[in-house]
C-alpha cells in the first residue's frame, strides 16, 4: 500500500508542505480502533497548514531561560523519552544513574540507553548555548550518534550511506510500517530530507516548525534506529534556540502518543501527532 506513485518505499514526493489542501481543511481524527493492514509503505506526509494549529500559548522568552528550565527537569525529560521506548527504569532510578557513582554494568541495556539520551540532551543544550544549533542533517547526525550508539546498526548517518542496507521498518501498534527506500548510498533519503527541510524552514512559527520537523523525521525513518528520540531532541533544540521551553512528551500519555504515531504511519497524516505534541508544551 503506497501513498504515492513512486513505488514501494520510494516516497516520490516526500512531503506536501504547509498549505491548504482538501485533507488539511478537515479536522484530524485518530481512530480508537484500527484494522491492521499487513504492511504500509511511506508516501506523502500531510502536516496541514500553519493556520490549522492553536499556537497562542507559545510565548518566547530567551534561550538561556529555556535551557535553565530544561536543566531543572532534565531527568524528567530523559526518563519520559526512555519510557516511551519501553525502558524499565523508574524516574528515581534515572536520577540515581545520572547523578550517582559511575556506571559499570556493561550488560544493562536500559541504563546505557538512558546515558546515551543524557549525552544527546547535553549535546543539544551545548549547541543552543554556544549558538551553533541548526536544523540540519549534520546536526541530526551528531545527535543520532549520541543517542543511538548502543542500538542502531550504524550511527551518525542515514540508512544506506554506510555498509548496512535496508532498515526503516517499524511496528506501530501492530502496523508494519516501511520507511522510504534508501536509494544508492542513501541518495533517496538525502533527497527526501533536503526537500522536506526546505519546506519546513519556511514555516513561520518556530514552535510549529520544530514539531513539524519531529513528525517529518520520525515518519521517514532516516536512521536504522533511534529516529523518534533523535527527532524529539532536534525539535527541542529548535524550540530552545528560539526562546521556547523544551517539550517533554509524558510517558503517562503513551497510548495517545502511540495512536498519533500509528495514524501518521498508516495514513501519511502528521496532524494528530503534531497536535498531540503541541499539547504537551508546558511553559509553567
Amino acid at each position: 500500500m503506497s501513498k504515492t506513485g513512486g513505488g514501494p518505499g520510494t516516497n516520490q514526493y516526500g512531503v506536501r508542505g504547509v498549505g491548504k489542501t482538501a485533507a488539511s481543511n478537515s479536522e484530524p481524527e485518530v481512530s480508537l480502533e484500527f484494522e491492521t493492514p499487513s504492511a504500509v509503505e511511506a508516501g506523502e506526509l500531510d502536516w496541514g497548514s500553519e493556520s490549522s494549529y492553536d499556537l497562542s500559548g507559545f510565548e518566547p522568552a530567551s534561550s538561556s531561560r529555556a535551557i535553565d528550565r530544561l536543566q531543572h527537569r532534565r531527568v524528567n525529560l530523559i526518563f519520559n523519552d526512555a519510557k516511551l521506548e519501553g525502558n524499565n527504569y523508574t524516574e528515581p532510578q534515572v536520577q540515581t544513574l545520572l547523578t550517582g557513582p559511575g556506571f559499570d554494568d556493561a550488560d544493562d541495556f536500559d541504563a546505557k540507553q538512558i546515558l546515551a539520551l543524557s549525552e544527546g540532551t547535553d549535546l543539544v543544550i551545548q549547541r543552543v548555548l554556544d549558538g551553533t544549533f541548526t536544523l540540519t542533517r549534520e546536526t541530526s547526525n551528531d545527535v543520532h550518534r549520541a543517542v543511538a550508539v548502543e542500538e542502531a546498526l550504524e550511527v551518525g548517518h542515514f540508512r544506506g550511506e554506510g555498509s548496512g542496507h535496508g532498515g526503516g521498518t517499524v511496528d506501530a501498534m501492530g502496523l508494519e510500517f516501511h520507511g522510504p527506500a534508501t536509494g544508492e548510498k542513501g541518495e533517496n533519503l538525502r533527497r527526501i530530507y533536503d526537500q522536506g527541510l526546505e519546506r519546513i524552514v519556511r514555516i513561520e512559527h518556530p514552535a510549529l516548525r520544530a514539531v513539524t520537523y519531529a513528525a517529518f523525521a520520525a515518519y521517514n525513518q532516516f536512521y536504522f534506529d533511534g529516529n523518534k528520540r533523535t527527532s524529539r531532541l532536534m525539535m527541542n533544540g529548535e524550540l530552545m534556540a528560539h526562546g521556547f521551553d523544551a517539550i517533554v512528551t509524558p510517558a503517562t500519555k503513551q497510548l495517545e502518543y502511540n495512536r498519533s504515531l500509528r495514524h501518521m504511519f498508516e495514513f501519511g497524516d502528521a496532524r494528530p501527532y503534531i497536535e498531540f505534541t503541541l499539547s504537551c508544551f508546558d511553559p509553567e
